[in-house]
């Protein structure tokens, strides 16, 4: 039940892979993951970076710099050009692209958040990690990298952070998430559990390790911190994970991650975000059904984080059902909220409930929705019992 486990695939890919030329961008590449991974009943996170000195040559579209934009020329250990990162054009082409991405994804369910990976080296915010050259950008023009992502109103962005302070973390996150509601990563939790702890509460963050769990397990992380039995729970309490790779990056380093943790995977794939279940529930003998009644039941989150949703409205609903299962009538809990659930509590609500009399009532069912708008609930509770629609019977 946890917000991200078992339901995302991560892509990053480089700015020029999403563009044809200096005109209409190339989606089908994207789209084709984002169908595959919907069929398999996963969401998709995407992210697309500039710079990479990773690999030689450029990131960004080949016309960028016919545009005038400056560049910034590495000639070891390989050939690479990165953006100059005040560079106005480069500014500007951004802030179309992010245009672009949100017109296209802004709001679609098969996304879970979208990766603001348009400055530093792999996206993540700095310009180390053997980027030679690239000139650090001052606060002016991060803030203008950032206010590019403001368009997005219903998907989450999420920003990197590059140190391990739960109350000051890097300006441009401050900034992200004070402004628009960013959600925070961490590239290295297992070197700075902490480093994601700013959006604690406020919005989702984000997990990758430093290096897969071979090089970590042998020779460490780039902080030569080695990997532990604690690691996992010091990270994903710490910061309060909605989502974590639980495994990095591909065969076999995952395959080998699997093998020796597979009891991990399980309880933190069930505890990353939040983790609903009913613990009990008081019915009213009338059902409510034709008669003003009073509904008390009690939620209990084991996940390490609260229900982080962006541009909708969430909240619970109560369905009238006959001996079958049928839904006669729904009515929505007046004062019930479910992002109000804290991590590692039990919240206990009452809420009056009455429907129009109906002769085929025979049960209570308890629903919870991301959306009031949505016809059946979609924010699942772990009980057993739960029907295929995600209703509760409360029996």
């Amino acid at each position: 039940m946890g917000f991200g486990f078992g339901l995302l695939l991560s892509i990053e890919l480089e700015g020029s892979r999403s563009l044809r030329s200096n005109g209409p961008y190339r989606w089908d590449n994207v789209e084709a993951i984002i169908a595959k991974c919907a069929s398999k009943g996963k969401k998709t996170a995407l992210g697309f970076y500039s710079a990479s000195s990773s690999q030689p040559g450029m990131m960004v579209p080949s016309w960028l710099p016919g545009l005038g934009c400056q560049m910034t020329n590495q000639s070891k250990p390989f050939v690479a050009q990165y953006p100059v990162w005040s560079d106005p054009v480069y500014i500007q082409q951004s802030t179309l692209f992010t245009k672009e991405l949100a017109a296209r994804f802004d709001g679609r369910k098969e996304i879970a958040f979208i990766d603001a990976r348009n400055y530093g080296n792999w996206g993540e915010w700095h310009v180390g990690g053997g980027m030679t050259g690239s000139v650090a950008a001052d606060n002016a023009t991060m803030t203008k990298l950032i206010d590019a992502w403001g368009v997005f109103k219903s998907t989450f962005i999420v920003i990197p952070n590059n140190n391990n302070s739960p109350t000051n973390p890097n300006a441009n996150v401050a900034y992200g998430v004070s402004k628009y509601g960013m959600g925070c990563r961490r590239d290295s939790s297992d070197v700075q559990p902490l480093g994601a702890a700013y959006c604690n509460g406020k919005s989702p963050s984000v997990s990758e390790w430093s290096a897969d769990y071979p090089k970590l397990m042998t020779e460490g992380s780039w902080a030569k911190t080695k990997w532990t039995n604690q690691t996992q729970e010091s990270y994903m309490v710490g910061s309060r994970y909605s989502y974590d790779n639980l495994g990095q990056f591909n065969s076999p380093a995952v395959d080998q991650y699997i093998n020796a943790n597979r009891a991990n995977i399980i309880h933190w794939g069930k505890r990353l975000g939040y983790w609903f279940k009913l613990s009990w529930a008081v019915v009213p003998k009338t059902l409510g059904n034709g008669v003003n009644s009073l509904l008390e039941f009690s939620i209990k989150n084991d996940g390490v984080e609260v229900l982080m949703l962006k541009g909708t409205q969430p909240c619970v609903k109560v369905a009238l059902m006959d001996s079958q299962n049928v839904v006669l009538s729904v009515t929505k809990l007046t004062g019930v909220d479910p992002t109000k659930w804290q991590s590692g509590s039990e919240t206990t609500q009452k809420a009056s409930i009455q429907f129009s009399s109906n002769p085929n009532a025979a049960k209570l069912a308890l629903g919870v929705f991301s959306s009031c708008d949505n016809q059946s609930p979609d924010i699942k509770l772990s009980n057993t019992g739960r029907l295929k629609n995600n209703w509760i019977p409360l029996e």
